[in-house]
């Protein structure tokens, strides 16, 4: 029996599997203690970047850590709706002691009316590309080499909260999430 704790974290990729420059992967040690969500968004958001979609790229990377600012139960009792990605739920995980840090650029904080990372995936998920390099007037991000910067910025982001948030999470650690389903409240 394996009693090391579950431990997240960035796994090479061989160079003959690598596609559009993606050289790592996310490796969960315990896949029974990652819930399934947090694996689907994760799977769709490095699929989708793989293969040059990068809107999706971003919708998916983002859904992921909304899915954990949500879940997590240091979040505390939730209200009866579903608390969209914001500057107050970022806050909210910072004083819940959840990994919101890996979300930031080097030159913002918390005291922010928001993040590039709240900002890119709300303008991505309510259909409003003015004014982003790469997407907008293009037709084609696939092709655009700035929508694949800010895809890979997202998605790079995303997957170092998850990483940090697995080996941090009391969920994961204490053995909460069983059989990849978030603990019943």
């Amino acid at each position: 029996m394996n009693h090391q704790l579950p431990r997240a974290s960035f796994k090479a990729i061989q160079p003959a599997y690598q596609k559009n420059g993606l050289t790592h992967v996310v490796y969960v040690s315990h896949a029974t203690h990652h819930p399934d969500d947090v694996f689907a968004y994760g799977r769709e958001a490095f699929n989708c970047f793989k293969e040059k979609r990068y809107l999706a790229t971003i919708a998916m990377a983002s859904a992921m850590v909304e899915v954990i600012l949500n879940k997590d139960t240091r979040m505390g009792t939730l209200p009866p709706a579903w608390r969209t990605l914001t500057m107050r739920l970022v806050r909210a995980g910072k004083k819940n002691g959840l990994p919101v840090d890996k979300l930031l650029d080097v030159s913002e904080g918390f005291t922010a009316q928001s993040i590039a990372f709240i900002d890119l995936r709300n303008k991505i998920a309510h259909g409003n590309l003015t004014g982003l390099i790469g997407f907008e007037g293009s037709g084609t991000p696939d092709y655009s080499p700035q929508a694949r910067k800010s895809a890979l910025k997202q998605l790079a982001k995303a997957e170092t909260f998850v990483v940090e948030w697995y080996n941090s999470s009391p969920d994961v650690q204490e053995g909460r999430i069983t059989g990849r389903h978030w603990p019943v409240p």
